[in-house]
């Protein structure tokens, strides 16, 4: 109920701010930013998340929002600085550093999206999005031997668990990666026929 919930959480902005220019709490102004990014109204989302980052307790998820929303536009250069932003408040962020290797990946720079990846990859064994992106970065290099044998190693550990593709892709088009988003869900339908 986005819409509904749209109303109620600008009505708590109103209240939160009409003695101050920057409140001290923006919990409103980061979920007010969730019920615009999912009723579609980007650029009202986009001040609202900014807004939110004025609180420490919601930079990392605020920043995080933005760069979700940098990559939607394509604009994988300033999600880059967001997700710095939002890493220097929490380096455990799995979802921005994954975020992150992506935006390297299209951004040109696929060597260190691998090695970001490939890190990330190594000390959570079974984060999927970081394992994916080593099989993008590969393949974005050429390397398709290795690529190859990185999405096995992935399909291996996903175990033909639907819900774990269906995780895997939401992630990717959360941020407007639709592609990515897409192949996933190919292998989810590949590996359903085979069965």
């Amino acid at each position: 109920k986005f819409e509904e919930a749209e109303k109620y959480l600008m009505k708590a902005i109103q209240r939160s701010t009409w003695n101050y220019t920057r409140p001290k709490d923006t919990e409103p102004f980061y979920y007010h930013g969730l019920a615009l990014k999912h009723l579609g109204r980007y650029k009202e989302a986009y001040d609202d998340f900014y807004a939110s980052t004025w609180d420490l307790g919601f930079t990392s998820a605020g920043y995080y929002q933005l760069a979700q929303l940098d990559c939607m536009n394509g604009d994988y250069d300033q999600a880059l600085d967001h997700l710095e932003s939002s890493l220097s408040t929490s380096v455990t962020n799995l979802n921005a550093v994954n975020l992150k290797a992506a935006a390297l990946r299209k951004s040109g720079n696929p060597i260190e999206a691998e090695k970001l990846s490939s890190r990330v990859a190594s000390e959570n064994l079974l984060d999927f999005w970081s394992r994916n992106e080593v099989y993008l970065s590969l393949k974005a290099q050429g390397q398709n031997k290795q690529a190859n044998d990185a999405l096995n190693s992935l399909m291996k550990l996903m175990r033909d668990n639907v819900s774990s593709y269906l995780i895997l892709s939401t992630e990717y088009g959360n941020s407007g990666l639709w592609d990515e988003a897409g192949e996933i869900l190919e292998r989810l339908i590949n590996m359903n026929k085979e069965s």
